[in-house]
């Protein structure tokens, strides 16, 4: 009998973590033998995928996404937050329990009461969005109750140590596995020309590309700062900034469109909204500009350089300078605008280092980031925790016959540490 893997996720709206959750599960399906259940505890566009993949059930209460007000009551514990398992699921097997995202994390002791097996928790935040979704004293008590933690990068591992305490045995380093894009019809010089002709942007103009929520991590606001700094230094340039992702409608949309009109930059930057194929987007640009604050799996970063476009980051910002490190883009000081515009500037004055770089960085992008990559070092962890059918639920054992087995991956060649998706983290 193959054994059922129940997966939380926060919501199903189109993120990082949930995009990532269903890479996870397209794996399984064609790889493995194990039964994937799912448990959202808020809805959300991309559903009916989860639905296509597994089983799918909803909590009682559903929206973590709430409202600022009831986010701040939820964090003085004056209204409960969503944690009652539907009856359905209640009856169902299972062998081991994945946590989607530190979001879900209060759910580890009902889940462990519930079914005495080994819980798993994907640690994709850094300390400011465990602070905002969970709360560092609840991660802590969470902890006690869950086996193992996963993540994609060596600065979320540390942070498990040196705050939370974790062994590094508890600690399983699986990098963030992708359908990475490729280059079509839509790279072209004549496709290309006929885009930006699109948007009004001359065809010799240089494009800096910025992809993601208009949220405070991914710091759309920071992008605007940066064209600024750009164009004080640099007048004469001919560069234009675009960034997708985001309503225009939103609030968040108009105070950018505030921020754009007061500085005079209304020629030179411009917001696109989500859209399903962000890539085709992606065909604008030349170089890509990540301004997260903190990003643990700059999933859009890997797409943008997988296409071949050169990184530009902050350092200290999470996942991407582990990245881009000394050959896939630059890395400038936190908030340093002044080195942010004078790389840029590096890129587009040299079209001959954009090139090498941008080709160094669509390897890295494949070497570590495909599917492929992601599933032997998840299926070792898998394998790890699943119980052994001949014994109790709960005991770890790898001897179950009927299951793919995988060995210990090796990634020592990619420049990954320790034990071992996606359209746009919108």
């Amino acid at each position: 009998m193959s054994a059922t893997i129940l997966f939380v996720g926060h919501d199903a709206h189109r993120g990082g973590a949930e995009i990532a959750l269903l890479h996870i599960l397209t794996w399984l399906r064609a790889e493995r033998l194990e039964q994937a259940r799912v448990l959202l505890l808020g809805g959300g566009d991309l559903v009916p995928d989860y639905e296509r993949l597994a089983p799918t059930y909803r909590a009682a209460e559903l929206s973590r996404r709430a409202g600022l007000g009831r986010r701040v009551l939820r964090k003085l514990h004056l209204i409960p937050r969503p944690s009652r398992v539907p009856s359905a699921l209640e009856r169902q097997r299972v062998d081991l329990v994945y946590l989607n995202t530190v979001a879900v994390a209060h759910l580890a002791r009902t889940l462990k009461t519930l079914w005495n097996v080994p819980i798993l928790l994907q640690l994709r935040e850094l300390e400011m969005a465990i602070r905002f979704h969970c709360g560092t004293e609840e991660l802590r008590a969470a902890l006690e109750h869950i086996d193992g933690c996963v993540t994609g990068v060596q600065v979320a591992a540390d942070l498990l140590m040196e705050r939370y305490g974790l062994s590094p045995e508890r600690i399983h380093r699986v990098p963030s596995g992708l359908t990475l894009p490729t280059r079509g019809a839509a790279w072209s010089p004549e496709a290309r020309r006929a885009l930006r002709g699109e948007l009004g942007i001359p065809a010799e103009s240089f494009v800096v590309g910025g992809c993601g929520s208009p949220n405070w991590w991914k710091a759309p606001e920071l992008f605007v700062l940066a064209a600024h700094r750009l164009r004080l230094r640099h007048p004469q340039a001919l560069v234009h900034f675009v960034w997708v992702g985001g309503h225009p409608q939103s609030l968040d949309h108009e105070r950018l469109r505030h921020d754009v009109d007061r500085l005079g930059l209304g020629g030179m930057v411009r917001f696109l909204p989500t859209t399903p194929d962000p890539h085709r987007h992606f065909a604008l640009f030349d170089a890509f500009l990540l301004t997260s604050r903190e990003d643990t799996n700059p999933f859009v970063c890997i797409e943008a350089a997988a296409l071949g476009l050169p990184v530009v980051c902050f350092g200290g910002s999470g996942g991407a300078p582990e990245f881009v490190e000394q050959d896939a883009g630059f890395i400038v000081p936190y908030l340093d605008f002044d080195a942010m515009a004078e790389r840029l500037v590096l890129l587009m004055s040299d079209h001959g280092l954009r090139h090498r770089i941008g080709e160094q960085a669509a390897r890295k992008a494949k070497g570590r980031h495909a599917r492929e990559r992601m599933g032997e070092g998840l299926g070792f962890v898998l394998d790890r925790y699943l119980p052994d059918r001949n014994h109790p639920a709960g005991t770890l054992a790898n001897s179950d016959p009927n299951r793919r087995r995988l060995r210990a991956p090796n990634l020592a060649d990619n420049g990954v540490r320790g034990e071992t998706p996606s359209r746009l983290a919108q």
